[in-house]
C-alpha cells in the first residue's frame, strides 16, 4: 500500500530519485497496536516525506470491540520551509455500531511569512485559512447509520496563533421518504482568555415531513458571556406554509470581567537581554580585510574581564571586529510597537520598547533595524473578526546592528613616523664571503622596491584600489514583500507619498488615528495592500 501510494505523493520526474526504509512494527501479543510506515527522501531537492497507517484493535483482532485505523502523510520541504501533517480515520468503529471517520491536519511554515495552523474536523465557518489545505471532514461518530434511522455526531477544533476554534452538531434522522422527523442541535465557537470570553453561535432545528405538508421549528442564537452575559435568538415556526418569526434579546450579570493578573514586563525583559544568544558579533563587510584575528580570551588572558551583574548585558562578553558589527535581536516581544497584552496578561509596566542607541565608551554606533516574525494576537487586543482576519504572524522590529566603524572607513592610519632604513649586502659564492657593504636606503630607491613589496599588493593599499579602478561596496538589500499604505476609497491612490508600512497592524493603527484626528475621514480612507 506504501508503494502504490508513492505515485501519488512522488510523481514520476526526470533526474529525481526516491531512497528510504520502510517498516511494520507491532506492540502486543496477539497484536494490539501497528505501525506500517516509510521515510522516504527525494533527491537531489531535499525533501523528506513519513507516510503510513497506524492501527488499534482490541481486545483482538477477532474480537474487534474498538478498531481505529489511521493513514498518515508527514513531509518536511526544506525548500519551501514547510513542515505538514495530514491524518484521515478509515474504516474504523466502536462497538461495532458506531461508526468513526474524520481528518486532521498540521501546518508549520519558517522563513519571509511563518505560519501555524492545526486543526483536528475542520475550521469555524467564518475563518479562512492562511495557507493552502485540503477540504477535511469534520470528526464524525455514527451512534445509529441505517436507512430509516440515522443519529450522528460530529465535531472540530481548530489552534492558531490568532484563535481557539470548536464546534459540535448533533444530527437525527427517523422515518421513510413520504414521513420522517429530523433535527439537530450545533454550535461554533471562538475562545479568548484573557479577559475570558467566549462568543457561539448556536443553532436548532427540528422537522416534520408528511405527505399533507411540511412542519418545522428553526432556532439561531448568539450567546457571549461572561461578563456579562448576552443571549439573542430568533425563531422560526413554519406550518404547512405559514410562517411565524419570534426574537428574544437577554442580557445579565455583572459587567466587569475577571481578567488575568496584569503583568510588569519590564524586568522579563532586562533579563531577556543578559541572554548570550541576543548579542552576536557580525562578519565582516563585503570587500574589507580582517587584518586582525579574535581569539578565545580564556585560553591567553590569565586573569580575563569578568561580566556584569546579571540581567543588564550578557553574561559573556562580546568581542566585535573593529570592521565589523553588533547585533542586538531578541525573540521575546516587538520593538516600536505599542503593546496591549503580553501572552493573554494585560501589561502594568511598559507598553512600548525600542533601542535609541548603541554606544561603546564615547563612540556611538550607527544602527540599523533587525527584524523577526511575531504573533500579533500575543501582543494586541484583537477582536473575533480580527483574530479570524489577520495574518498569523507579521515582521517586526525585534533588535538593532550597530556598526562602528568611521563613516565605512576601510582604515583608519595613525600619524606618519620618519625612520632612517638601513640595509646590508652580502655576496655568497662558491667561494667564502668576499664582501659586505652597509648603506643607508636613499628615498627614490626605497620607492622603487617599495612598488613590488607585500604592501603594495594590500587590498588595504590606494594603488591596489587604483589598479583595480573601482571600490568594492556590499551589495543593496533591495525591498521585497508585501507593504501596506492608507489610500482614497474612491480611486484607492495613497493619500499620503510617505505612508508606507510593512505590517498590517502598523497601517491599522495609523489609519485609526487619522480617523481619530479628523472623523470626516471615516469611510473616505481605507487601508490597501501593495507590492
Amino acid at each position: 500500500r506504501i508503494i502504490s501510494d508513492l505515485q501519488e505523493i512522488f510523481p514520476p520526474q526526470q533526474g529525481s530519485f526516491l531512497v528510504g526504509p520502510m517498516a511494520k512494527i507491532g506492540w502486543g501479543t496477539p497484536t494490539l497496536i501497528s505501525l506500517s510506515m516509510g521515510v522516504i527522501v527525494k533527491l537531489p531537492d531535499p525533501y523528506i516525506a513519513i507516510l503510513g497507517v497506524l492501527k488499534t484493535v482490541l481486545p483482538s483482532e477477532d474480537l474487534a470491540i474498538l478498531k481505529i485505523q489511521v493513514n498518515f502523510l508527514g513531509t518536511i520541504d526544506v525548500s519551501e520551509k514547510l513542515i505538514t501533517f495530514d491524518a484521515s480515520l478509515f474504516d474504523s468503529h466502536l462497538a461495532y455500531i458506531m461508526t468513526l471517520e474524520g481528518d486532521m491536519i498540521m501546518r508549520l511554515k519558517w522563513g519571509n511569512r511563518p505560519d501555524f495552523i492545526l486543526s483536528v474536523g475542520g475550521f469555524h465557518p467564518d475563518y479562512t485559512p492562511t495557507m493552502d489545505v485540503p477540504a477535511m471532514d469534520r470528526i464524525v461518530i455514527s451512534i445509529l447509520d441505517d436507512e430509516h434511522a440515522r443519529i450522528q455526531f460530529s465535531l472540530y477544533f481548530a489552534l492558531t496563533s490568532n484563535t481557539v476554534q470548536f464546534g459540535a452538531q448533533l444530527y437525527c434522522y427517523f422515518g421513510i421518504s413520504d414521513f420522517n422527523i429530523s433535527g439537530g442541535l450545533g454550535f461554533d465557537a471562538l475562545l479568548q482568555f484573557s479577559p475570558f470570553r467566549f462568543q457561539a453561535s448556536c443553532f436548532g432545528t427540528f422537522t416534520i415531513d408528511t405527505p399533507l405538508g411540511d412542519s418545522s421549528i428553526d432556532i439561531r442564537a448568539i450567546l457571549r458571556g461572561p461578563a456579562p452575559w448576552y443571549v439573542y435568538a430568533i425563531g422560526t415556526v413554519s406550518v404547512f406554509g405559514f410562517d411565524w418569526d419570534v426574537d428574544l434579546e437577554i442580557q445579565w450579570g455583572d459587567d466587569t470581567n475577571d481578567p488575568l493578573p496584569e503583568i510588569a514586563i519590564k524586568q522579563k525583559f532586562i533579563q531577556e537581554m543578559g541572554k548570550p544568544e541576543v548579542w552576536s558579533a557580525g562578519a565582516l563587510p563585503v570587500g574589507r580585510q580582517q587584518l586582525i584575528s579574535i581569539i578565545t580570551p580564556e585560553a591567553y588572558e590569565p586573569n580575563p574581564p569578568s561580566a556584569p551583574p546579571s540581567g543588564t548585558l550578557p553574561e559573556t562578553p562580546v568581542r566585535i571586529h573593529p570592521f565589523g558589527s553588533l547585533t542586538i535581536a531578541q525573540k521575546m516581544l516587538p520593538f516600536n510597537f505599542q503593546m496591549d497584552i503580553f501572552g493573554n496578561q494585560p501589561i502594568s509596566d511598559v507598553h512600548k520598547i525600542s533601542i535609541q542607541s548603541v554606544a561603546i565608551g564615547t563612540q556611538t554606533a550607527t544602527i540599523s533595524s533587525v527584524q523577526e516574525f511575531f504573533a500579533v494576537a500575543q501582543f494586541k487586543s484583537l477582536t473575533d473578526a480580527q483574530k479570524l482576519s489577520r495574518p498569523s504572524f507579521e515582521q517586526f522590529n525585534n533588535g538593532v546592528k550597530a556598526v562602528f566603524s568611521h563613516d565605512n572607513a576601510d582604515f583608519v592610519a595613525g600619524n606618519a613616523v620618519r625612520q632612517s632604513l638601513e640595509y646590508e649586502q652580502i655576496f655568497t659564492d662558491r667561494e667564502p664571503l668576499k664582501q659586505q657593504l652597509k648603506a643607508t636606503m636613499a628615498g627614490q630607491l626605497y620607492a622603487d622596491l617599495l612598488k613590488g613589496s607585500a604592501s603594495k599588493r594590500s587590498k588595504l593599499s590606494n594603488r591596489f584600489r587604483e589598479r583595480l579602478g573601482k571600490k568594492i561596496n556590499p551589495p543593496a538589500d533591495p525591498a521585497s514583500g508585501i507593504s501596506y499604505t492608507i489610500a482614497n476609497a474612491m480611486d484607492n491612490k495613497p493619500v499620503y507619498d510617505n505612508m508606507d508600512f510593512k505590517t498590517m497592524t502598523e497601517a491599522e493603527d495609523a489609519l485609526n488615528n487619522l480617523i481619530k484626528s479628523n472623523k470626516a475621514l471615516k469611510g473616505n480612507i481605507v487601508l490597501t495592500e501593495q507590492i
